[in-house]
């Protein structure tokens, strides 16, 4: 944060108090922000989106090596799967 504030970015620190009544949530304990920037929490938004995307559905694998892509058309070593969208996600 000094290198930031060196370089004269505006940022807000919030503590547990502050950020509850934002957010409403108790699960951070606090937070920082900058204007005209943000960061995001892949793996939660992936995990979000899974919920989501399950609840409505959409079929998820999981774990698979993709070998090939084709005409919406994912191919694995154990087979195929077809569809009008396809969405890769890693994380690591």
């Amino acid at each position: 944060m000094n290198a930031r504030k060196l370089l004269e970015f505006e940022q807000t620190l919030y503590d547990t108090k502050s950020l509850q009544s934002i957010i409403g949530s108790q699960a951070y304990s606090g937070a920082v922000r900058y204007k005209e920037t943000y960061g995001i929490d892949a793996l939660r938004y992936c995990q979000g989106m899974k919920k989501v995307l399950l609840e409505n559905g959409i079929e998820i694998y999981e774990a698979t090596e993709v070998l090939s892509v084709k005409d919406h058309c994912a191919t694995t070593h154990l087979g195929s799967v077809t569809a009008d969208q396809i969405i890769f996600v890693q994380i690591k």
